[in-house]
């Protein structure tokens, strides 16, 4: 009777289960949900971040620029030298940024896991230099963002040249 009784609760079960969910039935697991909750709230915490960045390469705002690096951050102009903490990113910005007009950059790819960021993006800008001539810089850059207590610092900022459509 027991086996019956087992066998019985068994079958309602699973024919419980199959018509709940019927074949092709996109399910969204819950997971997921949360993960793109998660990765926009930090893409709403990281964009005054890189407003912040831009607006001090356009004022030309050196102490404010550095303030948003790690101790040990890693810059790296198109130029293509690679500076590997703060000190040697002031210095590099220090000789790079007078000369720099119109900086822009424009996100394409964005996604967070902990206390770490990634962005991707456009960015342009012109270099004014020694004559007066202006050239124009139009390619990539990658920022990696550390969340340090309650704000996010950049850790690594690269850019490449090369355009996108």
């Amino acid at each position: 009777m027991r086996q019956l009784l087992a066998l019985i609760a068994g079958l309602a079960t699973l024919s419980t289960t199959l018509l709940a969910q019927y074949p092709g039935q996109i399910v969204e697991a819950p997971y997921e949900r949360v993960r793109s909750q998660y990765v926009s709230l930090m893409y709403s915490e990281i964009l005054p971040v890189l407003e912040s960045w831009r607006s001090s390469f356009e004022k030309g705002d050196l102490k404010r620029l550095v303030g948003l690096l790690e101790p040990d951050a890693l810059y790296s102009p198109v130029e293509g030298w690679i500076t590997r903490d703060r000190n040697e990113a002031r210095d590099s910005l220090a000789t790079r940024l007078p000369s720099i007009r119109g900086y822009f950059p424009t996100p394409f790819d964005f996604t967070a896991s902990g206390n770490l960021a990634y962005i991707f993006g456009r960015l342009g800008y012109s270099v004014v230099e020694s004559g007066g001539l202006t050239r124009e810089v139009r390619g990539t850059f990658t920022m990696v963002l550390f969340l340090r207590g309650n704000g996010w610092k950049v850790r690594s900022y690269v850019e490449r040249l090369g355009a996108l459509p």
